[in-house]
Protein backbone atom coordinates (compact mmCIF):
# COMPACT_ATOMS: atom_id res chain seq x y z
CA UNK A 1 0.00 0.00 0.00
CA UNK A 2 1.50 3.29 -1.13
CA UNK A 3 0.76 6.52 1.19
CA UNK A 4 1.65 10.11 0.96
CA UNK A 5 3.92 9.75 3.66
CA UNK A 6 5.77 6.69 2.32
CA UNK A 7 6.57 9.01 -1.38
CA UNK A 8 7.76 11.92 1.42
CA UNK A 9 4.85 13.80 0.62
CA UNK A 10 3.15 15.80 2.99
CA UNK A 11 -0.13 13.67 4.35
CA UNK A 12 -3.26 16.04 3.54
CA UNK A 13 -6.85 15.81 4.70
CA UNK A 14 -8.07 15.16 1.48
CA UNK A 15 -6.64 11.36 0.94
CA UNK A 16 -8.95 10.66 3.70
CA UNK A 17 -11.83 12.51 2.20
CA UNK A 18 -11.28 10.50 -1.26
CA UNK A 19 -11.20 7.17 -0.06
CA UNK A 20 -14.27 8.02 2.35
CA UNK A 21 -16.07 9.28 -0.78
CA UNK A 22 -14.64 6.08 -2.69
CA UNK A 23 -16.42 3.90 0.05
CA UNK A 24 -20.17 4.80 -0.89
CA UNK A 25 -20.11 6.62 -4.41
CA UNK A 26 -19.15 5.49 -7.80
CA UNK A 27 -17.30 8.35 -9.36
CA UNK A 28 -15.84 11.17 -7.65
CA UNK A 29 -14.27 14.32 -8.82
CA UNK A 30 -10.52 15.42 -7.65
CA UNK A 31 -11.23 19.12 -9.00
CA UNK A 32 -8.69 22.02 -8.07
CA UNK A 33 -6.02 24.57 -9.75
CA UNK A 34 -3.45 23.75 -12.11
CA UNK A 35 0.03 21.87 -10.10
CA UNK A 36 -1.79 21.44 -6.66
CA UNK A 37 -1.40 17.64 -7.09
CA UNK A 38 -4.65 16.56 -7.84
CA UNK A 39 -3.10 14.02 -10.07
CA UNK A 40 -0.68 12.94 -7.39
CA UNK A 41 -3.59 12.47 -5.22
CA UNK A 42 -5.41 9.75 -7.80
CA UNK A 43 -2.86 8.12 -8.14
CA UNK A 44 -1.91 7.28 -4.40
CA UNK A 45 -5.95 6.16 -3.59
CA UNK A 46 -6.22 4.20 -6.98
CA UNK A 47 -3.30 2.36 -5.67
CA UNK A 48 -4.67 2.04 -2.56
CA UNK A 49 -8.01 0.77 -2.75
CA UNK A 50 -7.96 -2.03 -5.33
CA UNK A 51 -11.80 -1.35 -6.69
CA UNK A 52 -10.69 2.88 -7.74
CA UNK A 53 -9.36 3.73 -10.84
CA UNK A 54 -8.09 7.18 -12.50
CA UNK A 55 -9.68 8.69 -15.73
CA UNK A 56 -8.20 11.47 -16.22
CA UNK A 57 -10.09 13.75 -18.61
CA UNK A 58 -7.02 16.02 -20.18
CA UNK A 59 -6.02 12.79 -21.87
CA UNK A 60 -7.92 13.60 -25.26
CA UNK A 61 -8.19 10.06 -26.22
CA UNK A 62 -10.66 9.49 -23.14
CA UNK A 63 -12.68 12.57 -23.82
CA UNK A 64 -13.02 11.05 -28.11
CA UNK A 65 -13.45 7.68 -26.79
CA UNK A 66 -16.37 6.24 -28.21
CA UNK A 67 -18.88 7.23 -30.63
CA UNK A 68 -19.37 10.55 -30.26
CA UNK A 69 -16.88 10.94 -27.77
CA UNK A 70 -17.58 11.77 -24.11
CA UNK A 71 -19.93 14.72 -24.60
CA UNK A 72 -22.18 12.62 -26.46
CA UNK A 73 -22.03 9.81 -24.17
CA UNK A 74 -20.64 10.85 -20.30
CA UNK A 75 -21.80 7.34 -18.49
CA UNK A 76 -19.37 5.74 -20.92
CA UNK A 77 -16.49 6.97 -18.35
CA UNK A 78 -18.05 5.56 -15.22
CA UNK A 79 -18.54 2.34 -16.52
CA UNK A 80 -15.55 0.08 -14.94
CA UNK A 81 -13.76 -1.78 -17.44
CA UNK A 82 -15.45 -5.27 -18.30
CA UNK A 83 -18.71 -3.82 -17.95
CA UNK A 84 -21.09 -3.55 -20.73
CA UNK A 85 -23.65 -1.19 -18.70
CA UNK A 86 -26.04 1.21 -20.06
Amino acid sequence: MTSAQGLGLLPRRAEAALVAALADTRVVVVNGARQVGKSTLARLVADRCPQAEERRLDDPGRRAAGPGGLRASPRALAHRRGTART
